[in-house]
């Protein structure tokens, strides 16, 4: 199919042609000169895709196996020599539920994504490019258990075996002794819903968890230590 190109003069017996190609794949181009083609014409030419993902670069600790589980890790997307598109990332946890991750744009080309693993297993991330997995993509990383739970304790009011609806309750973990790691947490109703909850940093050694009981029912609270079971940790409040 032709297209037109739009011509300039320059000057000095030069013109300029421009056109802006539709698709991508093989083009002929036709010069002619006083409806004669001139020497050489027609030009043929590839039209290349305006980004290719598989020039993306991607690297880090975040799509390395062996991270810790229940720290904040990531990796860097780097698309300099790979066009002009966006990338997009998704996570999987072991369960295969997605993980919040967060994409920044550092402005020069490159992107970080940061992300938590709670649990231990594999995560899978997928990074996209136009919509176009990247090299290498899907990532599969091992996450690995980090402290030991064993050396945590639990006290506060959120431990009690029964609550009142509309209350908050709180959770203290004591991790002094349990080495590096992050305390994680669920509270699951038992029509299947996750409460929504609040995990402080104390930094003095000890995490709080926050929770508000709306309705009235069983919960099962599990809590973590590094990705493993904190000893007393899984119990119900009702």
């Amino acid at each position: 199919r032709r297209k037109p190109a739009s011509i300039r003069p320059r000057g000095e017996g030069v013109y300029v042609a421009e056109f802006t190609p539709q698709t991508e794949g093989p083009h002929r181009i036709d010069i002619n000169w006083s409806d004669k083609p001139v020497r050489e014409s027609p030009f043929n030419v590839q039209v290349l895709p305006s980004f290719e993902p598989q020039k993306v670069i991607v690297d880090g600790p975040g799509i390395r196996n062996g991270i810790p589980a229940s720290l904040e890790t990531s990796f860097r997307i780097n698309t300099r020599e790979a066009g002009l598109e966006q990338p997009d990332v998704s996570i999987k946890n072991p369960e295969g539920v997605l993980v919040s991750s967060k994409l920044i744009d550092n402005k020069d080309g490159t992107y970080k994504v940061i992300y938590k693993p709670n649990d231990v297993g594999r995560y899978i991330i997928n990074v996209n490019y136009g919509g176009i997995p990247v090299l290498n993509s899907p990532f599969n990383v091992k996450v690995e258990p980090t402290g030991d739970p064993t050396k945590c304790h639990l006290s506060g009011s959120g431990t009690n075996s029964s609550v009142q609806v509309g209350e908050e309750y709180t959770i203290t973990v004591d991790t002094h002794d349990a080495g590096p790691g992050a305390v994680t947490c669920r509270i699951r109703s038992t029509a299947g819903s996750d409460l929504d909850i609040d995990i402080v940093d104390n930094e003095d050694g000890t995490f709080n968890v926050y929770y508000t009981p709306h309705n009235p029912g069983n919960y099962v609270v599990k809590i973590k230590f590094g990705g493993q079971d904190v000893p007393g940790g899984d119990f119900i409040v009702t």
